[in-house]
């Protein structure tokens, strides 16, 4: 199965935007991972997760769009 077939993307890519985590580009459809691409995008969103926390608490905000 190509990473094209089924909403085969690959882990997450977060990032932090000062108290907020951002995925950019998520497929439309649902999206398919193997246990590892899921155990690495749940690090990831963890991580970016505790980062917006900090941002948060020093009284960074992101605008709402």
């Amino acid at each position: 199965m190509s990473n094209a077939d089924h909403g085969r993307k690959g882990p997450l890519k977060p990032r932090t935007e000062q108290d907020a985590v951002v995925v950019a580009d998520p497929p439309h459809q649902a999206l398919v991972m193997s246990a590892d691409e899921a155990d690495l995008s749940g690090i990831r969103m963890m991580t970016e997760a505790a980062k917006a926390r900090e941002n948060q608490a020093v009284g960074q905000r992101r605008d709402e769009d």
